[in-house]
């Protein structure tokens, strides 16, 4: 019950934000303007040099792996974040390519749907020290060049959510509509 409680919450702020789209070049993996299809969704990365976590320890290279679906308003203002599971990936909608993989919420996600990539620009991004594609243990260090492993250094909550509002800057989101996410990204 509670997931329907989640998308039922979700469907209303979604639907009451009432944005308006207008394309614009994003860099979106799959633009969603007329019910364009998401059959390719690419994985990208963002990186932050200096990233500096709340222990007041320094990461020289930080990257997040993140998936866009839709198009980003002039104005910046019709974004969702989706975050997902602890162990989950960035992959929550679409499929990839050649394997056709659909995302983890692609029943969700995407044209038409609860989540309307036709109005919204979705942002689905992996969380820091996760192992699909972020910056975490099993990266390597530049300053060593070698894995991190149990020398990774300690990251809060409060880390991960700095790390995807610079990355949410990076793509000119200025506002988000909602924030959803199933588990411990919820």
């Amino acid at each position: 019950m509670r997931t329907g409680w989640l998308v039922a919450s979700l469907l209303i702020a979604v639907t009451a934000a009432g944005c308006v789209i207008t394309p614009t070049p994003n860099g979106s993996a799959s633009a969603a303007i007329g019910g364009t299809s998401m059959e390719a969704v690419v994985s990208r990365t963002f990186t932050a040099y200096g990233f500096e976590l709340q222990s007041g320890q320094k990461l020289p290279e930080m990257t997040l792996a993140f998936e866009t679906y839709g198009t980003l308003a002039p104005h910046g203002r019709n974004a969702i974040l989706i975050t997902h599971g602890f162990t989950s990936s960035q992959h929550a909608a679409g499929k990839y390519t050649p394997t056709g993989a659909p995302g983890w919420w692609d029943g969700l996600i995407g044209p038409g749907k609860t989540i309307d990539t036709n109005r919204y620009f979705v942002v689905a991004s992996n969380m820091l020290g996760s192992s699909y594609g972020s910056t975490s243990p099993a990266s390597v260090n530049p300053a060593t060049g070698k894995r991190y492993g149990p020398d990774f250094p300690t990251i809060t909550l409060h880390d991960m959510i700095r790390a995807q509002k610079l990355l949410l800057e990076s793509l000119g989101v200025h506002h988000l509509v909602a924030v959803a996410g199933p588990s411990f990204g919820g």
